[in-house]
């Protein structure tokens, strides 16, 4: 009996270190994975800009997509539903720059 516990010990303990080691390798390799992930993401962003900027035919099809964008804004701004919670919002912010204004002043 004594010779199981001795040896469900040890597994318990090799098991543990062994997943400890996996959770470590695990979490690093998911950080640069992450770090990759986010520097490709600003290249491609980088890219697209420039793209935008020196291929005629995507800039002007930016152009005319950033047209309707605006169009869509003022249209959907103008529905009366629309209007009510942007009148909301600005209540909001006004309220929340006045208590940070005076939380600011107290300090």
């Amino acid at each position: 009996m004594k010779k199981t516990g001795i040896v469900f010990l040890l597994l318990c303990a090799i098991f543990a270190i062994a997943f400890s080691t996996f959770a470590l390798s695990n979490s690093e390799k998911l950080e640069e994975l992450r770090a990759g992930r986010k520097k490709l993401l600003a290249e491609i962003y980088k890219l697209r800009v420039k793209l935008i900027q020196e291929d005629p035919d995507i800039k002007a099809l930016h152009k005319k997509i950033m047209a309707l964008h605006r169009e869509l804004a003022v249209k959907i701004d103008n529905k009366e539903e629309m209007k009510e919670l942007l009148r909301k919002n600005k209540m909001i912010d006004a309220e929340i720059n006045k208590l940070a204004e005076g939380k600011d002043n107290k300090q």
